[in-house]
């Protein structure tokens, strides 16, 4: 099934993500990923897969379609980067993180729509430059605990809600982010602060970002009181299924 969807996929213009979200289904559960088992099983199909994003033209596609496949491909080439250098040992795996691996966030490099990029590129030129919409920080998934849990592609119809939800969830998820109401302070993911300038575009100050996608409690407490920003600990072990 794998094999006929690669086939249709590369010789679409536009790329075909069929192939990809049928592996997330397979491999991921809860925002954790089996790498292993798709190391083991599937590294193959996924591979040839990553090899036909060099050929994607994106000359006619709209912008949320561009913005939805590059969210997608910084993704998709994160796993396939962790299947390639995650041990095949269990216990190694669990202690896997991408920070082990030499400049795989700004020196390794891909081929993606006749272009050669690292994933610093896709996220900072391609994502971050092109479309300014902080959201992304909550659709992108760097392979570690800390971050965003991975999800179902994205598609042009429906992205913007999409998007929403995914800035929702990250932000009411108190495992990212905890507002201590009793001693006013703010504890928040790194993301706030190492993307704060995207934040601060957005709506003038990280709190009122956040503000629009917390709970109405949360909300209203922010509105009415002043809090200490406190950034929590980033977790970068794997986002492994433990």
């Amino acid at each position: 099934l794998c094999a006929a969807m690669l086939g249709q996929a590369s010789a679409a213009q536009d790329m075909d993500k069929t192939i990809y979200d049928t592996l997330l289904k397979k491999y991921v559960s809860g925002g954790t990923v089996d790498y292993l088992k798709w190391k083991k099983n599937d590294l193959g199909i996924f591979e040839r897969y990553i090899n036909s994003l060099a050929k994607v033209s994106l000359t006619n596609s709209s912008e949320n379609e561009q913005k939805a496949f590059w969210i997608d491909t910084y993704n998709a080439i994160t796993i396939y980067a962790v299947l390639k250098y995650i041990p095949a040992n269990g216990l190694l795996a669990k202690l896997f993180s991408v920070q082990m691996v030499t400049g795989f966030f700004d020196k390794i490099t891909y081929s993606v729509v006749g272009e050669t990029l690292t994933l610093n590129d896709i996220e900072n030129d391609k994502l971050r430059k092109s479309f300014h919409d902080p959201r992304v920080h909550f659709a992108l998934v760097c392979a570690s605990r800390s971050c965003p849990k991975i999800q179902n592609t994205f598609q042009e119809a429906g992205l913007d809600e999409r998007l929403d939800s995914a800035a929702r969830n990250f932000i009411q998820d108190t495992t990212k982010n905890r507002l201590d109401q009793k001693n006013s302070v703010f504890y928040l993911s790194e993301i706030f602060k190492w993307y704060g300038s995207d934040f601060i575009a957005s709506t003038g100050t990280v709190v009122d970002f956040v503000k629009k996608y917390m709970g109405k409690e949360g909300s209203e407490y922010l509105s009415g009181h002043t809090v200490k920003i406190q950034y929590l600990f980033y977790d970068w072990l794997v986002n492994i299924k433990r």
